[in-house]
């Protein structure tokens, strides 16, 4: 007795509308796959940006002498290095801001008005901060940095940005606020979302003491703020 080996025009058929169902469904799953393992943030980020604008500024060299000195509208010039640091892999990122603020009327180190390094790791997709590894904010030379949990967005919106609000993180606060779409508008050809936020007068740390004069008063004491 012989045994044929040959498949039958029906198997065949078979195997055909499953290899093809099977590409159809592969296709369809393809971009969401690309889009989950490469919509990422790199890991070889190095970006510097300058910002300038005008800025009302308590005077801190004249505070120190006793007198309060708040100056309106001074040229001001804010320099930020991001940077990749460790811990980072497949799926986080650390990434480091590097960020000085000066004044474009003095020169030396009477034009720095503030600086700081702020470190934060993010998930590369969604560019939202994680909860571990906690963060640091270093905001004086001659101190450790602060552990500070950052919370929602603050380099960069998730890849599919949507019209909504989306939390945003405050290095100043050291906390989030609401980042809230406004408009659609178009940016050199490109249509581009608009976002607004809006910090309310915030007390941040500290106290300063200055004469009731300096503040318009009567007397001679200090008043404490």
């Amino acid at each position: 007795m012989s045994i044929s080996l040959r498949p039958s025009r029906r198997g065949t058929a078979c195997v055909l509308i499953a290899a093809g169902a099977f590409l159809l469904a592969a296709s369809a799953l393809t971009p969401t796959y690309v889009a989950d393992n490469l919509v990422k943030i790199p890991l070889s980020i190095e970006a510097g940006t300058v910002s300038t604008g005008t800025a009302e500024l308590l005077d801190a060299a004249a505070l120190a002498k006793g007198t309060l000195t708040v100056d309106a509208n001074v040229p001001i010039t804010v320099n930020q290095l991001v940077t990749v640091q460790e811990p980072s892999d497949a799926d986080l990122v650390t990434l480091q801001s590097a960020m000085q603020m000066t004044r474009d009327d003095r020169s030396g180190q009477a034009a720095i008005v503030n600086a700081s390094v702020d470190f934060v790791t993010v998930d590369r997709r969604t560019g939202s901060a994680v909860a571990e590894p906690v963060g640091s904010i270093q905001s004086s030379s001659d101190k450790p940095a602060d552990p500070v949990a950052h919370e929602g967005h603050q380099f960069k919106l998730p890849f599919d940005t949507q019209k909504q609000s989306y939390p945003y993180f405050d290095t100043t606060l050291r906390e989030s606020r609401d980042l809230d779409f406004v408009d659609e508008a178009e940016l050199e050809g490109l249509p581009v979302y608009q976002f607004h936020q809006e910090i309310e007068p915030t007390l941040i740390s500290g106290t300063v003491s200055v004469s009731a004069s300096d503040l318009g008063r009567d007397g001679t004491g200090l008043l404490h703020g």
